[in-house]
């Protein structure tokens, strides 16, 4: 274990401003009236009462925002960095004994924290000018992603040594890093220490006779027990704690953090303990860039400091913190709560909450063998005033129930802790979280994170699956070395395929399509996804990875359109873009609806969007420039078939779970269509199939139709006949059988629509 501090250089020099910074005030202060020095000693002493034993902050930048003036937000120094550490300076009037702040870079590999970012004083931070010039330095950062801040009140130690929060101990390549409020019993911490490992303490010395370095070293040991897995050593660490307050301490609130993540815990009797933690929770961008955690948050209302800069929206949030309670903050801006924690059982409870929309759920906490009845979990949300929970989809193709006149249309569901379903909304929750003392989220267990989620898995089979890990990481990290197994990941609001493998015929993109990119593509607890593996495996089981690449921004949600999201979308990946320098947002139009819309400045770039399927109309594109220049609206574009390597002009009629690739160009009108062009959307499910599937193909008119199959060679192996179909949809079953009535063999074959001034043709694989 060890604490960094900056070289004694740069110290002194820090040093040497505070000093100067301090004489000046002690002359400014003789200026005042012998009575109000009087008055303030009174209340500074009222005040003291009220709120001494240290005060803690961690703030965190998440999806690869950081914290400091330069940055993508231009509130995010101005409206929420600075006036936390301002309430922090304010806080140290009451607790005296020393400062201090540290903050985790985006400039450093790996999640470790650099010793000349780290300050620690022993002065008071109110009055000491050393703070003020590290708030200045942290303003002008390059990348601060997690900022730590502490003031003490000694109750262990001495109060004349520079504030050692927050401690760290580099484990497993990480800095750990540990922050405390309350009084624990050093010498009975130290006893259980021991009984687990009496070499631990000898391996890891305590530098100093403070309480919270006991504490913090008994918890990296159960952390340590536990290969790593901070949250079961932290339930273990807790335990006997919480169970004999009399014995090891009754305050025992703490910060930690191991550099990706935010741990907050409290658990006192005493109400001049407070933690709570803040995030923004704005559903529309669905892009979280802001939380933390902190024993008193600033707001409007606090009289004791110039808050002028201060705008707590509607949209940011401040819980507080319960008794017994974990709180965990991942850097994507997920956050699990997970009350009543301490327990012997070795149980869990979450509390859930949802948004507005389409959720894709999955339900890792869960008791009664990992499954329990919709109606335990879900019926508390179908209230109005809970959420309004309409439908729950829960497989593709497979089942969808509905609320209604107080149950469940067609059949009540058992929900399974391994699956994925997606919930739909009217509103969003009540509070962010509701599911105290509600059915089996209560005294649940959490899948154990080596436990193969899948078994058996086919290739090009979608599974529909829950991720049960509670760090957020990225999709290349959560897969682990399954990852080039992966063949495509849905997610809520993004898609990843694997990009095709050395391509024939010299047909070229330019850059990669965001679909083939994993940047911003995060999996999150609590969260569901649908992966389609292009190999067969006997087992699949989320990665924990102790190296995770970093999170990136995310995509602002477009404001210029408005739609609405359905379990279903199709994807649509935008090559490139006419003057695409004044681009602002782009909008899908089906009809005169739009279903679906992207803000961006580059390309290519995604747009999920969410089509009717029964309405044959094609879909169309309109751009909102960031000029004067009014919206233009695009009939006509290049789509490019990555099947055949080519593209053409053309529309698209969207297919289920649809793939398309286009280019928006300067053509702008319906006039640019071949004249007569008849046949859209021709695909088939499933694909691949053994041994029957589903053809369907859109008309734009009715017409007599030809439907023939094809195999490999170029011979016909199945012909339908000349038959009259409807405008729009169509559909027509092939059974898998030859013109003889014979099984066709495992292989790819190609569906012909023939129209006779036309005909369009699928790929189809056959899999026995």
């Amino acid at each position: 274990m060890y604490r960094s501090f900056y070289p004694p250089e740069t110290q002194d020099g820090l040093n040497s401003i505070s000093q100067s910074r301090h004489q000046q005030f002690k002359l400014e202060s003789h200026r005042y009236h012998l009575k109000a020095i009087v008055l303030f000693a009174m209340l500074f002493l009222a005040i003291s009462l009220l709120s001494a034993d240290c005060r803690m902050m961690a703030l965190m930048g998440t999806n690869g925002n950081n914290l400091s003036a330069f940055t993508i937000y231009d509130s995010t120094y101005s409206g929420f960095t600075n006036p936390c550490l301002q309430k922090l300076k304010q806080l140290g009037a009451t607790n005296p004994h020393g400062w201090s702040l540290a903050w985790y870079d985006y400039r450093d590999q790996g999640p470790l924290l650099n010793p000349y970012r780290i300050v620690r004083s022993r002065n008071r931070a109110d009055t000491d000018g050393m703070y003020n010039d590290t708030v200045g330095a942290i303003k002008i950062a390059n990348a601060p992603r997690i900022l730590l801040g502490h003031v003490r009140h000694a109750t262990s130690g001495s109060p004349t040594i520079p504030d050692p929060h927050p401690f760290i101990m580099r484990y497993g390549g990480r800095d750990y890093s540990f922050m405390h409020n309350g009084t624990v019993s050093a010498d009975c911490i130290i006893a259980l220490i021991d009984t687990l490992d009496s070499s631990w303490i000898d391996e890891h010395p305590l530098e100093t006779n403070v309480d919270s370095e006991t504490y913090f070293s008994w918890i990296m040991l159960n952390i340590h027990l536990e290969n790593g897995n901070v949250l079961q050593g932290l339930k273990n660490a807790l335990l006997p704690i919480y169970s004999l307050p009399s014995t090891y301490g009754n305050h025992i609130n703490f910060i930690l953090s191991d550099g990706m993540d935010i741990y907050a815990y409290r658990k006192t009797s005493d109400n001049n303990y407070p933690l709570a933690y803040y995030y923004d929770v704005d559903y529309g961008k669905r892009n979280h860039f802001l939380a933390g955690v902190m024993s008193e948050f600033p707001d409007s209302t606090t009289a004791q400091v110039n808050l002028s800069n201060v705008d707590w929206a509607s949209d940011r949030v401040i819980h507080e913190i319960e008794n017994n309670e974990l709180i965990f903050i991942s850097s994507t801006g997920n956050i699990v709560r997970l009350p009543d924690f301490a327990h012997d059982d070795g149980l869990y409870t979450q509390k859930l909450g949802f948004h507005k929309g389409v959720n894709w759920a999955g339900f890792p906490i869960m008791k009664n063998g990992g499954s329990a009845l919709m109606s335990q979990v879900l019926n508390y949300f179908t209230l109005g005033n809970n959420g309004g929970l309409t439908g729950v989809r829960y497989g593709d193709m497979l089942g969808y129930s509905w609320w209604a006149q107080g149950a469940w249309f067609p059949v009540e569901i058992t929900l399974n802790q391994k699956h994925l379903y997606k919930l739909t909304f009217s509103d969003d929750s009540e509070s962010i979280h509701m599911m105290t003392n509600v059915g089996p989220m209560t005294d649940a267990v959490l899948i154990d994170p080596n436990e193969p989620v899948l078994s058996s898995i086919v290739a090009y089979t979608p599974y529909w699956i829950s991720y049960t890990l509670l760090p957020s990481q990225n999709i290349k990290d959560a897969l682990g070395d399954s990852w080039t197994d992966v063949l495509s990941v849905r997610a809520e609001d993004w898609f990843y395929q694997a990009p095709p493998v050395n391509p024939k015929g010299g047909f070229e993109i330019g850059d990669p399509l965001d679909s083939w990119k994993t940047n911003g593509k995060n999996m999150d607890f609590g969260k569901g996804y649908i992966v389609t593996f292009k190999n067969s495996l006997n087992s699949f089981t989320w990665t924990r990875s102790y190296a995770p690449e970093l999170p990136s921004p995310g995509k602002e949600r477009a404001v210029c359109f408005t739609w609405e999201d359905t379990p279903d979308y199709v994807v649509i990946d935008l090559v490139d873009v006419d003057n695409a320098d004044s681009v602002n947002e782009i909008g899908v139009m089906q009809g005169d609806t739009c279903i679906g819309a992207v803000k961006t400045d580059t390309f290519p770039c995604q747009i999920l969007a969410y089509p009717d399927y029964e309405d044959p109309a094609p879909l169309s594109f309109q751009i909102v420039y960031n000029s004067k220049a009014p919206p233009s609206n695009h009939y006509a574009y290049e789509v490019f078939d990555l099947n055949v390597l080519a593209s053409k002009l053309d529309q698209i009629i969207p297919e289920k779970d649809g793939l398309y690739r286009v280019k928006l160009n300067g053509n702008a009108s319906e006039d640019n269509l071949a004249v007569g062009k008849m046949v859209k959307a021709v695909s088939n499910h499933p694909n691949p199939f053994n041994p029957i599937t589903n053809i369907s193909f859109t008309l734009l008119d009715k017409a007599d139709v030809n439907i023939l199959i094809y195999n490999i060679k170029g011979q016909i192996v199945r012909e339908m006949g000349i038959k009259p179909y409807k405008a729009g949809i169509n559909s027509i079953q092939w059974d898998g059988r030859d013109n003889t009535n014979s099984p066709v063999s495992s292989g790819i074959y190609f569906i012909r629509i023939n129209t006779g001034s036309e005909s369009h043709t699928h790929k189809a694989l056959m899999m026995k």
